[in-house]
């Protein structure tokens, strides 16, 4: 990745910080230019942890408040 891309993230780590989708929570960022929250540069691949292919990989995306409240 480091030729392609001049950078070497971290292991589970995209190009932009994120990181790839697992059981942890992990926080997206707001951009105040666009007015929403996001996650770009998630490193998904059409493979599932166990070798099995997953054409169409999905994430839970869920909206809490500060308090975590649901």
């Amino acid at each position: 990745m480091e030729v392609l891309f001049r950078a070497s993230p971290l292991p589970d780590t995209g190009l932009t910080g994120n990181h790839t989708p697992d059981l942890d929570e992990h926080n997206l960022s707001y951009n105040a230019a666009a007015n929403w929250w996001e996650a770009t540069g998630l490193p998904l691949t059409p493979y599932n942890d166990d070798g099995s292919k997953n054409y169409y990989p999905m994430v839970r995306v869920a909206a809490k408040e500060t308090s975590g409240v649901l």
